[in-house]
C-alpha cells in the first residue's frame, strides 16, 4: 500500500486527489510545485501535512511572494522535510529552519545509489550522474539528488548548533509522526531495529531485528 505521495497542489484535480488520498490513509506531501500562496494553502487545507524537501523543487520565498516554502514555514501544522547536506539548502536557511521550527524538521536524504560508496558516477534514466566537489550533478551541472546519509544529516545539524535531542528526533521520531505511525518505544517486545552512535555521532553498531550487523566502515 502507498504510505506517502507528493502532489503539486496547483495542478488540475490535485486538491480533490489530496482529499481522496488522505481519506484513504495516505500521507500527502506538497512538492515539485510552483504553487502560489493560495494554492499552497488550499493543498494544506485539503489534508496535506508535509512538504517534500523544503526549498528544493518548489516556489521559494521573496518579499511579496512567499510561495510554497513560505506557507509551509508559517503553518505550525506542517512537517518540514529538508535535505541537510549544505548543498541543496544553504546553511543559513538550515539555521533559519532550526531556529524557527526545530520540532517540525524531518531530515531526508534524497540519496542516490552511490551514497555511502566509493563510486563517483552512475546512470539515472540513461543519463550519467557524476560527483563533483560533493555535488551529484548531470552533464549540465544540475543537481540530481544527494549522497547524504541520515547519520551525516543529523551530524550536520548538530554542528550548525541544533540541540542534540531535536536533531535526533528530526532523524527518527519526527518522520514517524509525519507518517502518522505510533511512537516507538525501547521496551521488551519492541522492534529491535537500533542504530548505536558514538559521542562523535558516528555509527558504531546496528541491530536489525534480532541480528547484530557490522556498521559500515569509512574507506
Amino acid at each position: 500500500s502507498v504510505a506517502m505521495t507528493t502532489i503539486a497542489p496547483e495542478l488540475p484535480g490535485a486538491v480533490e486527489l489530496i482529499r481522496r488520498a488522505v481519506a484513504a490513509g495516505v500521507c500527502v506531501s506538497l512538492g515539485h510545485s510552483n504553487a502560489d500562496v493560495s494554492e499552497a494553502e488550499e493543498g494544506f487545507d485539503a489534508g496535506a501535512t508535509t512538504v517534500t524537501h523544503l526549498f528544493n523543487g518548489m516556489s521559494g520565498i521573496s518579499a511579496r511572494t512567499p510561495g510554497l516554502a513560505g506557507v509551509a514555514l508559517a503553518r505550525p501544522d506542517i512537517w518540514l522535510q529538508i535535505i541537510a547536506d549544505g548543498v541543496h539548502v544553504d546553511p543559513v536557511l538550515l539555521r533559519l529552519v532550526m531556529k524557527c521550527a526545530p520540532h517540525r524538521m524531518v531530515l531526508v536524504s534524497d540519496c542516490l545509489p552511490i551514497a555511502a560508496t566509493s563510486d563517483e558516477s552512475f546512470l539515472l534514466d540513461g543519463k550519467e550522474i557524476r560527483l563533483s566537489n560533493g555535488r551529484a550533478v548531470d552533464a549540465n551541472g544540475v543537481l540530481a539528488g544527494s549522497v547524504l546519509t541520515m547519520q551525516q544529516a543529523m551530524k550536520n545539524m548538530i554542528e550548525l548548533g541544533m540541540d542534540t535531542v531535536e536533531a535526533i528526533n528530526a532523524a527518527t521520531l519526527n518522520p514517524r509522526r509525519a507518517l502518522g505511525l505510533e511512537e516507538a518505544t525501547l521496551s521488551p517486545g519492541s522492534p529491535a531495529d537500533l542504530v548505536v552512535l558514538s559521542d562523535e555521532y558516528e555509527v558504531t553498531m546496528v541491530h536489525q531485528g534480532a541480528e547484530r550487523r557490522e556498521a559500515a566502515r569509512k574507506a
